[in-house]
């Protein structure tokens, strides 16, 4: 039997069988939010099919629904599917606000630190300049930024800014 996915409660809200507060729930403290939030990303990039993403898919959606996407490709993500569009809306109401604490914080760790790894995807030059600015004299941290993901226990804010940045596309 598979285990419950999150692809599960974006179904129960099409179908009006939970509210959008549920949803964010589920998608921010039911499950792995670094996972969630990299599914979010990818699929608002355009790249979710990436043969670099099939793990998280298959954590997001189940081993079936995941070989149904690798088959019909991105479409089944595209403008204008109701699952495509729900997960941009998502996108558009999570990622900002996550990255916003992250960029105010100070040299303690946020509650989202960890899940910034997830973040794979920022768009804007505003977004550019304040991780500059939160960088302020720091270097840029070269493991996080040249090497996918990160390794260890890592989440200081020179690595999350790293990450942040190598994420930005102005």
């Amino acid at each position: 039997m598979t285990g419950i996915r999150p692809y599960w409660f974006f179904k129960a809200y099409h179908m009006g069988m939970i509210s959008l507060d549920i949803l964010y729930k589920a998608v921010l403290e039911y499950f792995a939010r670094e996972d969630c939030l990299k599914v979010l990303c990818e699929v608002k990039k355009g790249e979710g099919i990436k043969p670099k993403n099939h793990h998280v898919l298959e954590q997001f959606f189940g081993w079936e629904m995941t070989r149904q996407i690798y088959k019909e490709g991105e479409t089944f993500f595209g403008q204008g599917t109701w699952l495509g569009d729900l997960i941009r809306q998502l996108y558009d109401q999570i990622v900002p606000v996550l990255v916003d604490v992250e960029l105010r914080r100070g040299e303690a760790e946020t509650e989202f630190s960890w899940d910034m790894r997830g973040v794979s995807y920022i768009c804007g030059v505003d977004y550019l300049v304040r991780i500059l600015m939160a960088l302020g004299k720091d270097t840029l941290d070269r493991d996080s930024y040249y090497v996918w993901g990160y390794g260890g226990n890592k989440r200081s804010k020179k690595e999350v800014l790293s990450n942040l940045l190598k994420a930005c596309y102005p």
